[in-house]
């Protein structure tokens, strides 16, 4: 995908690592991120794109700030999706609220991210932005 990108336009392409699934680090879905973006890393410096990494930083958060994280997720688990888009449709709350109710601190519902977890794309690829980003490929983000 990458090559035909860089072959077929003249986009300047970035490469995002992953989200974690869940928030608990020895979930087999969240090491599974981790390793998915370490491919999706690889890959941009071998195709000589720029790489921002939401997965690393995301990792950091929840390793230092959330050692409670739940961890009952198997990738089935859909009790905490109901309760969220119920207490997000049904009950008015905002999806901020959610997670705080679900004890998030990135995400809603173990999958999708709340705003902080959403700002943190944001930030990422404001940073980027900001940067003089056509004289830097393949430059890995902090």
């Amino acid at each position: 995908m990458v090559d035909r990108l860089k072959t077929e336009t003249e986009a300047t392409i970035v490469l995002l690592s992953l989200a974690p699934t869940t928030e608990a680090p020895d979930h087999p879905g969240y090491k599974k991120a981790a390793l998915y973006s370490s491919i999706i890393k690889k890959v941009a410096l071998e195709k000589n794109v720029s790489y921002l990494p939401l997965y690393e930083k995301m990792d950091t958060i929840l390793r230092q700030q959330n050692p409670a994280a739940q961890s009952d997720f198997d990738g089935y688990e859909r009790s905490l999706l109901y309760k969220a888009i119920f207490y997000h449709h049904v009950a008015g709350y905002s999806w901020d609220e959610v997670s705080t109710v679900n004890e998030f601190m990135l995400q809603t519902d173990n999958i999708h991210l709340n705003r902080r977890g959403a700002m943190m794309i944001a930030d990422l690829i404001d940073e980027f932005l900001r940067n003089d980003y056509s004289q830097k490929p393949a430059k890995i983000v902090h």
